[in-house]
């Protein structure tokens, strides 16, 4: 009974509580009952028929829990265990990879993770992987950071819904305080959480995201790879340096005229300028193993000025935020400058971009706005550049100029300049209103 007792203890810390608790119900009913009724009625035995017919139930049911116990496959009922652990709130997402238990650890690096990727909040390529699609010992190592099959494809039909935490179906008046923050950090308002619109920069990539919108983003749920399923489907290998490359995606970016150093420092091949009718079959059947379909091959073509547009301004759009967390109501502060359609340039797809042309001002394309509009009205990247222009809600408001304005063109900044193009302005038009200002 002894050794009974010790297997149905290590079978229930197995996490096979039920099945523990059937064999017991068989080897007691089925067993133990029928011997004890056969022993007393049949050949009168009484009281030593009831110790003897224990007796032999237990010794088989020990025998059982035994022969269960060692052919048991360790290491995925301990898969199990831990991926039900999981799902009651242990989570390693926020672990650094040193403080990871060496099994998640061994887990995570059969899918893929290195310590880089891990603390850098990046994904192995078996993310993009179908449930299905995953080897063996994938499952298992899956199964140990806490997922199932359902978990694991529940990120193909996310689309842009606030992520997996439930937060959904809760109205903007019911959320906890810091996830009603980050919904606002992503671009949310009452209404559009309650009328169930979509996230504002639900097309935005996961890497496109700035690390406060990131951080939003997971509160509510997102990681890298649910965010960027979400989107489009398609796997992404942007993230990746050449040397952490999948060999048969590395071989189909050297089809594509890549090189280490290009892909490294975000160069151009020269094939991304054709479009996708221009591929031959197998640089298309290269361009898919990246992660392209013809409407994303095209649309990044297409999509190339506003990207590089977005990269000029990232340091236009920090003083923005800083602006707004400063602002005693914690809102921007635009500019009331005028504008007129400048065209701009337009560059490679979204990978190897020149980013140092973003200096001359042609490459910059301004952004139509209502200059009569209150400054609440006005669109976030035009107020980011009235930031930096040194425009004040104060200034705005009593259509008043900054100090800058008095300047030439030839004596703003850069950065200043990149401002004012979004704004609608060149050297000729920036120095005639200058002229203008100081005549009157």
């Amino acid at each position: 009974m002894v050794a009974g007792m010790e297997a149905w203890a290590v079978l229930g810390a197995q996490g096979r509580v039920r099945l523990a608790t059937v064999i017991e119900f068989v080897v007691s009913w089925f067993i133990g009952v029928p011997l004890s009724a056969a022993f007393v009625f049949g050949f009168n035995f009484n009281l030593e028929s009831m110790v003897a017919s224990l007796t032999i139930a237990y010794t088989v049911g020990a025998n059982v829990y035994l022969y269960t116990l060692f052919t048991s496959d360790w290491e995925a009922l301990s898969a199990v265990v831990v991926a039900r652990n999981v799902a009651e709130g242990v989570l390693y997402d926020e672990f650094d990879w040193d403080d990871l238990p060496s099994n998640i650890q061994e887990a995570a690096a059969t899918l893929g993770y290195t310590e880089e990727l891990w603390n850098n909040d990046q994904e192995p390529n078996t993310s993009d992987k179908e449930w299905d699609m995953l080897t063996d010992e994938e499952k298992k190592a899956a199964a140990v950071l806490g997922f199932n099959r359902k978990k694991w494809d529940m990120d193909s039909s996310t689309g842009s819904e606030t992520g997996g935490k439930g937060y959904d179906d809760m109205d903007w008046s019911d959320l906890p305080q810091n996830v009603k923050k980050a919904a606002q950090t992503m671009g949310y308002t009452e209404s559009m959480w309650n009328n169930d619109q979509d996230c504002p920069l639900e097309d935005k990539k996961w890497r496109e995201l700035t690390s406060e919108q990131k951080n939003a983003a997971k509160i509510l749920g997102y990681n890298r790879r649910l965010w960027d399923k979400g989107s489009d489907g398609l796997p992404s290998y942007d993230h990746l340096n050449w040397a952490q490359l999948p060999s048969e995606v590395r071989d189909a970016a050297m089809y594509l005229k890549y090189s280490q150093n290009i892909w490294d420092s975000d160069g151009e091949s020269p094939l991304e300028e054709k479009e996708w009718q221009e591929l031959t079959s197998k640089q298309k059947e290269a361009a898919r193993v990246l992660g392209y379909d013809q409407l994303k091959w095209d649309d990044d073509t297409d999509d190339s000025d506003s990207n590089s547009q977005d990269e000029c301004f990232e340091d236009a759009q920090e003083s923005f935020d800083e602006a707004k967390s400063t602002s005693h109501d914690g809102t921007a502060i635009p500019a009331s400058k005028s504008f007129d359609n400048d065209t701009a340039p337009s560059h490679g797809i979204n990978r190897g971009k020149d980013n140092s042309k973003c200096c001359d001002e042609s490459t910059v394309e301004p952004i139509e706005y209502d200059e009569d509009a209150s400054w609440r009205k006005l669109p976030e990247k035009v107020q980011a550049a009235a930031i930096v222009l040194g425009y004040t809600k104060e200034i705005w408001d009593k259509d008043k100029e900054p100090p800058t304005c008095d300047k030439s063109w030839n004596a703003l900044t850069t950065e200043e300049k990149r401002a004012a193009q979004v704004l609608g302005y060149n050297k000729e038009k920036w120095d005639d209103d200058d002229s203008d200002d100081s005549s009157v």
